[in-house]
Parts: structure tokens; C-alpha cells; sequence
């Protein structure tokens, strides 16, 4: 790769400590060419599709209210906390699904050097819970399901599954998420998504 005079990458404030980077952007931290831009999480979207009931009592305009129904869901506490309410008696813990109000979004076309965008979740499990982090566009969505060691990969309605027999992990542990994208002059090199463990790459790209 030839030599880079700037970069255009936002990612999380501890980046730099903790992720292990790929061929490219490890060259780049070389040649002392890398920022990290820390940009603040703000949990915000909880999505129509799932509900705690018909009701809909808890939604994006009242993240932290609770269902009138007694069923499980999910509050947003602040901008960095998310909490699962467990249901009353014999009522439902619902499914849900939550995205923090953040676009990782290609570089302009004067960007001449790679970009890598980067988020972390810390998990707390109190029960045999279903929870996944991921990334998602109108085409697209992916995501690792710690619990069921997989990571799951969805396009035009087709799933594929990736299992990862040898992962795991406890209360604590921090799951990241990640893109790199290429210099647009890189017309046939594709983006790549990719997930870590405690600061470490999961796997192959």
C-alpha cells in the first residue's frame, strides 16, 4: 500500500488499546497516520417490530416506562445502559431490538485512506437470556449471539450461520463490533465486518 497522509475513522475512545487491527490499518498506526475519534454512544431506536404487547407501552418516545400487561422488555436507562425488565407471574418476556442513534457511514470520496468504525457492549446475563450485537442496513444484517456461540448473517431473506464452538464467555466480558472500509479509489477491494472479544479479533475476516 502506498504511503497515507491522513485517515478518516471514528471509533471508540480505548480503540487503540484494545482492538487487534487488520494487515492495512496496522500499517497505518505504523506510520503514525491513524486517529481515533471517540464519538458518545446514545442508545435511542427500540423498533415497532417487536412489542411488549399491543399496547406498545414502551417505544422509542418512552424508552424507560414499563408494560401494562406485565410483560418483559427492555428500558433504557440512559444513554449507555440498557436493562431487561423480567415479566410478572405468568406474563411473556419479549423479544426485543434496540439500535443507538449512530450511522457508520463510508468516507467522502477525497478520503484516500481506510476508515474503521468500532462500538463495544458490555453483557450482564442474569438468566438464560437471547442477546446479540451487530450491525444493519437496508440490505443487510449481522450478528453474534455470545449464548449460542454463532454468528448469523442476514441478506435477502437467506440466513447463513457461522458456529464458534470454541467461544466463550462470562458476565463482564466486553463484545465489539466493527467495519473497515476501503478507500473509495479502491474500487474492488469490499468492506468487511468484523467482531472482538475482550480487545481481540473473532476469528477470520
Amino acid at each position: 500500500m502506498g504511503s497515507i497522509n491522513s485517515v478518516c475513522s471514528e471509533t471508540n475512545q480505548d480503540l487503540h488499546k484494545k482492538v487487534e487491527l487488520n494487515d492495512e490499518v496496522k500499517q497505518l498506526k505504523e506510520e503514525k497516520t491513524v486517529s481515533f475519534i471517540y464519538v458518545s454512544n446514545k442508545w435511542k431506536f427500540i423498533y415497532d417490530e417487536w412489542n411488549c404487547c399491543e399496547n406498545k407501552c414502551i417505544n422509542t418516545n418512552k424508552p424507560n416506562a414499563f408494560c401494562i400487561n406485565g410483560n418483559g422488555f427492555i428500558q433504557i436507562k440512559n444513554d449507555i445502559i440498557i436493562k431487561y425488565i423480567n415479566c410478572k407471574d405468568e406474563n411473556e418476556n419479549k423479544f426485543i431490538k434496540s439500535n443507538e442513534n449512530l450511522e457508520f457511514k463510508h468516507c467522502s470520496s477525497n478520503c484516500i485512506s481506510f476508515s474503521l468504525f468500532y462500538y463495544e457492549v458490555t453483557f450482564q446475563f442474569e438468566k438464560n437470556e437471547w442477546m446479540a450485537i451487530g450491525l444493519q442496513n437496508k440490505n443487510f444484517f449481522i450478528s453474534l449471539w455470545p449464548k449460542q456461540e454463532s454468528i448469523y448473517f442476514l441478506f435477502e431473506n437467506n440466513v447463513l450461520g457461522i458456529n464458534l464452538p470454541s467461544f466463550s464467555f462470562k458476565n463482564g466480558d466486553n463484545i465489539g463490533c466493527g467495519v473497515v472500509y476501503p478507500p473509495p479509489e479502491m474500487i474492488k477491494k469490499l468492506p468487511y465486518i468484523f467482531f472482538t472479544f475482550n480487545g481481540k479479533q473473532i476469528g477470520n475476516n
